[in-house]
């Protein structure tokens, strides 16, 4: 079962996704509506969505603050901004809150399925290999590792430390981020966090950034009117070079 929150303060736009998404994602089986920021926190922490599509704009909370909240709450939905707003600084600011898209309202039909279709492929990659992982939890050999209140040791808690870094790339690989700096804030030596992380994902954590950075890029680069030194700044590279 996979749940949408939809939060616009114009009625007439959450009608019309509503409209969309039960003509064409049978799947997306529970669907709630919020008219203002404060409203779909509130929503978020009654029903934990796997999507809330965001108009920014709202009253109480705007959707950047209502999101920040949301992603406190369900750190795995996924954010899709609507908004008529097109300003650099509203995009970066979404970016940073690992918003999937950032589409410009009016959004047209076809656009809108687009989106989906690929969130919601995404959210069944991501069940996946979640399964995966947790099946082959138990192969992973790791001595303790510190955390607030004690020192565990094990596969569960590598696994976790892995899961939680690359979580915490995906939504931060705008900022000035290493192996070093993620292994740090994890409390684990580099060379041995990033040989635990290439046994879970298949693929060294320096290499993973690099992927997610030209990716991002690049879909700035399809998607926007960005030059390459904005479209590169939000991909997490300062030196337009």
């Amino acid at each position: 079962m996979v749940k949408l929150l939809i939060a616009d303060d114009e009625t007439i736009a959450c009608d019309s996704i509503k409209s969309v998404v039960t003509d064409y994602f049978p799947q997306i089986t529970m669907i709630s509506e919020a008219y203002n920021g404060k409203r779909a926190v509130e929503k978020a922490l009654e029903m934990k969505p796997d999507i809330a599509i965001m108009d920014i704009e709202m009253p109480l909370y705007n959707g950047i603050e209502a999101s920040r909240k949301i992603k406190e709450i369900v750190p795995g939905c996924i954010i899709i901004f609507l908004t008529a707003f097109a300003e650099f600084n509203y995009a970066r600011q979404a970016i940073s809150l690992g918003a999937s898209e950032f589409l410009l309202k009016p959004v047209e039909e076809e656009e809108l399925v687009r989106v989906l279709q690929d969130t919601l492929k995404k959210i069944g990659q991501r069940e996946d290999t979640e399964d995966w992982r947790l099946e082959s939890a138990a192969g992973v050999e790791v001595p303790a590792i510190k955390t607030d209140h004690a020192s565990v040791s094990g596969g569960e808690r590598a696994l976790a430390a892995v899961q939680e870094a690359k979580r915490y790339i995906d939504s931060h690989y705008m900022d000035d981020i290493s192996v070093e700096s993620i292994a740090d804030r994890f409390q684990i030596s580099a060379s041995h966090f990033n040989r635990i992380f290439k046994q879970v994902f298949d693929i060294p954590c320096k290499e993973y950034i690099i992927n997610v950075r030209v990716e991002m890029a690049k879909e700035y680069l399809k998607k926007t009117a960005l030059t390459v030194k904005e479209a590169g700044c939000l991909a997490g590279y300062q030196d337009s070079n």
